[in-house]
């Protein structure tokens, strides 16, 4: 089994018109195709921003190496 995950989870929030991006976890396929395992490392408290699965790659959206 392959334990690289295939998401990135972030979330996005806006200020000032611009968006900060935070990773806050990563998700895995269940085998049997009904879902995600997500492994949340933090979980936002402000409600209006998104929650992003982004897929899984050596770099994140904002640059920084994983």
């Amino acid at each position: 089994m392959n334990n690289k995950p295939s998401f990135v989870i972030k979330h996005a929030r806006e200020s000032g018109g611009k968006k900060f991006w935070t990773r806050i976890g990563v998700a895995w396929p269940i085998r049997t195709g009904g879902g995600y395992r997500l492994q949340l490392d933090y979980i936002p408290t402000s409600a209006g921003n998104d929650i992003y699965l982004l897929p899984w790659e050596n770099k994140t959206t904002d640059g920084e190496e994983t």
